[in-house]
């Protein structure tokens, strides 16, 4: 399940994109560079989260958020305590006419 897509920018501009997707009980992190599904893998490490207030990213759901609450905090996280900041959720569901 996709809990989270966010296409995100740091100081200058540079796009990454970071998904969270709860898979067999867990919640694996994968970021990438562009915006499209192609992108070089990169490291965790490089969103240096913590930077300013040492918060972490969500590994489970201890705090018994819904899926938008989670996601929520996930995006405060990175907006707040990380060197990018997020530019576009993309929609876990997407419909057609």
């Amino acid at each position: 399940m996709k809990l989270a897509h966010l296409q995100i920018l740091d100081s200058l501009k540079n796009r990454r994109t970071l998904l969270a997707i709860l898979k067999d009980g867990s919640i694996h992190y994968t970021l990438f560079t562009g915006w499209a599904n192609y992108g070089t893998g990169c490291s965790l490490d490089d969103l240096r989260v913590g930077i300013d207030h040492n918060s972490q990213l969500p590994l489970d759901n201890s705090m018994e958020l819904t899926v938008q609450e989670w996601k929520d905090h996930l995006i405060d996280i990175i907006n707040n305590d990380s060197v990018y900041s997020v530019d576009r959720v993309v929609p876990n569901k997407i419909t057609f006419k």
